[in-house]
């Protein structure tokens, strides 16, 4: 998991073969510093493992330090992985059933990381695969917690002992050998990369012992580095570290075994190494990836720490979501504003274009109460047609052209407001009749009065009439 905060200090702590060895590695700003804090070899009896484990506590409550331990490599597990996908979720999903094919126990009885995930030279994804028991995790706990130490991290072994040797620009070893009194590890790797752990349940007590056991131990070494290294007529290079390896006798009888294919050289610190590795691994987030503590062996710090951080994104959830619903229920009320204020609009429209109230037309109705009740109105353009319809002067003008068809001679005519008067004579009566016809079907009222004969071949009359609607 993500530590989720960065830590100043670390405490790395190796406690092999009950030797109690403390390093602090201290961050400030780009800045590493090491010290040991505690050797119960070396320090001043009135320093005491208590002394140094109670403010190593303090620091970690107050999340500015965590503690990190190692499992042995012969009570863990190891191994490079190689997926068939170069996708990494699609490989996330297949590697603990490669890791169950790969263990000498079921998986189901172990914590397991995958420390380091990238891809292999073909392309596919490959992980660096740690595994151990639960019954020996919950067994080094117990060892450890004897000191009065709760661990945040335990880190994988073999791993711890090559950071530093990787790290480092001025040495990189191919064999790393860890020897104590009563184990030792072997790491090999190539370049800055781990490659694998092998764990030993003989140390310098056996060396020095029983020469039997000797052989077997380096016929071991030998066939790991056989098998894991191209061994050539060029030496391997070999880095003693472990308390172990300050003692002159056991590391002279070792190189003699090996002479013609190892090339030996040493720390300045041998002993502190362990313990400063896992210190420095503490302050990246190396040492997460590899914790081999979770689950229901998780420290308690950690375990807050994933509340802590379940809580916050659960809370960041909830103020997301409540700041979705205020934008939601703001945009529909400015939503909702607009709509009114174009609703208002089209009914002032409505209204203006029918004479009707605006509460008198229907929402939603507007259009077709319009239509309705243009329908029922006068032409738009009756209005305009108008200022060209024939006054009443020319009506009157029309009584008089009716007359010259009908060969009528008008003598006088005279208009007064709507009342006219029309004098003349024709040759026939039949004439002077289909005139005062023609008049009425006009529109106009007439009333035709014959007058005389002055001759035989004419007939006057007086026509007097009122003009129709215009």
């Amino acid at each position: 998991m993500k530590l989720g905060y960065a830590p100043h200090n670390s405490y790395g702590i190796d406690d092999t073969a009950g030797r109690v060895i403390i390093v602090r590695a201290s961050r400030r700003g780009k800045t590493i510093r090491t010290r040991v804090v505690y050797d119960d070899s070396k320090s001043p009896e009135e320093l005491s493992t208590d002394s140094a484990i109670a403010a190593i506590e303090h620091d970690i409550l107050n999340h500015d330090a965590i503690t990190s331990v190692a499992i042995s490599s012969y009570s863990s597990f190891s191994r490079w992985l190689e997926t068939p996908f170069s996708s990494r979720s699609k490989a996330l999903k297949v590697l603990p059933s490669l890791l169950d094919v790969q263990l000498p126990f079921p998986l189901e009885q172990c914590q397991y990381r995958f420390a380091k995930l990238g891809s292999g030279p073909n392309g596919m994804v490959r992980a660096l695969a740690l595994a151990s028991r639960r019954n020996d995790l919950t067994a080094r706990l117990a060892t450890i917690s004897t000191l009065g130490i709760d661990p945040v991290v335990v880190d994988h072994e073999g791993l711890a002992l090559w950071y530093s040797a990787a790290s480092s620009s001025r040495f990189t070893p191919q064999a790393i050998m860890y020897l104590s009194p009563d184990r030792a590890t072997l790491v090999i790797g190539d370049g800055k990369e781990f490659g694998s752990a092998h764990g030993f349940r003989m140390g310098t007590n056996t060396i020095l012992g029983d020469a039997a056991s000797f052989r077997q131990w380096i016929t071991r070494i030998q066939h790991v580095l056989r098998s894991r290294l191209c061994v050539n007529q060029q030496a391997i290079p070999w880095l003693w570290v472990g308390p172990g390896s300050e003692d002159r006798e056991v590391r002279q009888r070792i190189e003699n075994a090996l002479s013609d294919q190892i090339q030996f050289s040493t720390v300045e610190d041998p002993t502190t190494y362990l313990a400063t590795s896992l210190a420095l691994r503490g302050l990246r987030q190396e040492a997460m990836d590899a914790n081999l503590r979770g689950s229901e062996l998780e420290h308690r710090i950690l375990a807050q720490r994933r509340q802590r951080d379940f809580t916050r994104s659960s809370v960041a959830g909830i103020l997301v979501g409540a700041l979705l619903l205020i934008c939601s229920i703001g945009g529909r009320s400015i939503f909702d504003a607009r709509n009114r204020s174009a609703q208002k609009q089209v009914t002032a429209i409505a209204s203006e274009l029918t004479g009707l109230s605006a509460h008198a037309i229907p929402r939603g109705h507007e259009l077709f109460v319009v239509n309705q009740q243009l329908s029922k109105a006068e032409d738009p353009g009756d209005p305009f047609l108008r200022a060209f319809v024939i006054g009443p002067s020319a009506a009157l003008g029309r009584t008089v052209q009716a007359a010259h068809p009908l060969h009528i001679r008008i003598t006088s005519f005279s208009a007064r407001d709507q009342q006219f008067t029309v004098r003349g004579y024709a040759t026939r009566w039949q004439a002077c009749l289909k005139y005062a016809q023609t008049l009425n079907e006009q529109g106009n009222q007439v009333n035709l009065q014959r007058v005389s004969e002055s001759s035989q071949d004419r007939i006057e009359f007086v026509l007097k009439g009122e003009l129709g609607d215009v």
